[in-house]
């Protein structure tokens, strides 16, 4: 029940609720005095006590006249609260003993009785006493935070850990690029002082491992890190985790440290961004089939990814178009719509969908996985797709029940929740105009984000529970993400983060 429900509720029962007054009695000298048959005690004899005016009456209670609680706090813990207009509607209604300090604190009216007015009159005094309670917006940021400042703190370069271990998923302390990007996204984009310098060391940290690989120095950027030691290079490789080198998350990175450098004017930041993207034309540029960029490089000796995926190539097409919306450099635009031509190639007319990509031939499409975020990605990237068919194929293929809530599976198996997804559904929806159902899907998360399986009441986990598939040989936990996290956030601030825009306003296009 929301909390202006509680307050109409209670307002409606106090309208009915009757009358305390009070007449003053003294104790006998033994302690004990009688009325209408009913023997009641009292602490100290002689002490002045008042018996509210009810048909059976009330035990009464002895107070210390000499002490004057303020008006209003009849549970005597120095402010006034929901729990002291609880006791004054019970005051009121004659369920409560009350001697003459607490009938003189809940006549707040001062009208020398007891009523519902002065019920309600502590209920408003307490809501605009109380402090205000974080949103879950909020919360989530400051999940954010604490992941960050897990191991290091302050200005200590450093990377959030991906997810929190739990029984069945321990601590790995891997920090996945992806997963960091995102965060400063979504710190940028609230960018509150200390939003803004974590943004700052997460980018600086980000810049360092490029700058600082262990056998390249070609401004690549690993999959990811050591959350709990990045910096120490004691050993050999000792701060990458994941030593791959996928095509999405640089792209992703690039787009994460334009952001920041949008926000800040540092060149720094954009300089990083341009050798980046120099390196994903250079080594994933592909002229098979529609063009476009492969997948990458895997394992510590690199192996090329000959595959190409379609959401990698959103990525690319975002990033370059950002480095040519900083640059005013055509040859970013150009790249850019290289990746695009490969993207609306994976379109599927018929069901309305995007295909994932290409089989190792880079020709064949890969049908086997049909994902959610290829098409959530694709309209939140793209300014002519049609963002109505791919709602309702989603809504037809990957949505579900599970677990106690309604959501969205990464793929079409349909075996579980996933939260990342599910946000990203909320941002779809918000594009194409449909807030109802973006609402709805808000308040679901909310929900995971207090109550789902280890939950912490604050970030949100990934999958509603353990082994929820992916159908590439992978799956997700039930474990707090970072990036599912991230994504919430975006949901709640309308945010389109490819685009650094509100989910209003209309998508960039790459016509001249």
């Amino acid at each position: 029940m929301g909390k202006l429900e509680w307050h109409i509720i209670l307002a409606l029962w106090l309208a009915f609720c009757g009358t305390a007054s009070a007449e003053q009695l003294y104790v006998h000298e033994s302690g004990w005095w009688r009325d209408g048959g009913a023997t009641y005690a009292c602490a100290v004899a002689g002490d002045p006590v008042y018996l509210a005016d009810f048909t059976n009456g009330p035990v009464i209670l002895h107070t210390d006249v000499s002490v004057t609680p303020q008006k209003g706090d009849l549970n005597h813990d120095s402010q006034t609260t929901p729990a002291d207009a609880m006791i004054a509607l019970r005051i009121a209604v004659g369920s409560l003993p009350c001697d003459v300090a607490m009938i003189a604190t809940a006549d707040v009216s001062g009208d020398g009785s007891v009523t519902s007015l002065d019920a309600l009159m502590i209920l408003q005094a307490a809501a605009g006493n109380a402090e205000p309670q974080p949103s879950p917006e909020e919360n989530a940021y400051s999940h954010l935070y604490e992941q960050m400042d897990r191991y290091e703190n302050g200005s200590t370069l450093r990377l959030i850990q991906s997810y929190v271990g739990t029984p069945t998923n321990p601590d790995d302390y891997m920090a996945w690029v992806y997963d960091n990007d995102l965060a400063v996204l979504a710190l940028v984009d609230r960018g509150t002082p200390e939003d803004m310098v974590r943004a700052k060391v997460l980018c600086d940290s980000l810049i360092w491992c490029q700058n600082h690989d262990q056998d390249f120095n070609d401004a690549r950027i690993r999959d990811g890190y050591w959350a709990n030691d990045l910096t120490d290079q004691s050993g050999r490789n000792s701060s990458i985790k994941s030593p791959g080198t996928g095509t999405g998350n640089m792209a992703w990175t690039i787009i994460a440290l334009l952001r920041y450098y949008d926000a800040t004017g540092n060149i720094t930041y954009l300089n990083a961004s341009k050798l980046m993207g120099d390196w994903i034309y250079d080594n994933c540029y592909d002229t098979r089939g529609a063009g476009g960029y492969t997948g990458g490089y895997t394992d510590w000796e690199p192996k090329k990814l000959e595959w190409k995926s379609t959401e990698h190539n959103i990525d690319v097409y975002v990033a370059f178009m950002k480095l040519h919306e900083a640059t005013n450099n055509s040859t970013w635009r150009e790249r850019a719509t290289y990746a695009k031509t490969f993207v609306e190639s994976m379109w599927n007319e018929s069901l309305g969908h995007f295909w994932t990509g290409t089989t190792n031939d880079g020709t064949t499409i890969n049908r086997d996985v049909k994902p959610l975020d290829v098409n959530t990605w694709g309209v939140m990237a793209l300014d002519d797709v049609n963002r109505s068919a791919i709602n309702n194929w989603i809504e037809n293929n990957c949505q579900t029940t599970c677990c106690g809530f309604e959501g969205f599976d990464f793929n079409c198996d349909m075996d579980g929740i996933w939260f990342e997804g599910t946000a990203q559904m909320c941002i779809s929806y918000q594009i194409g105009n449909g807030t109802e159902k973006s609402d709805k899907f808000i308040s679901e998360l909310r929900s995971a984000q207090t109550s789902a399986n280890n939950s912490n009441g604050e970030g949100i986990v990934a999958a509603c529970h353990d082994n929820v598939s992916t159908g590439f040989g992978w799956s997700y936990p039930n474990a707090l993400h970072t990036g599912a996290t991230a994504w919430y956030i975006f949901a709640e601030r309308e945010l389109n983060p490819y685009w650094g825009v509100s989910t209003g306003e209309p998508i960039p296009s790459d016509a001249e």
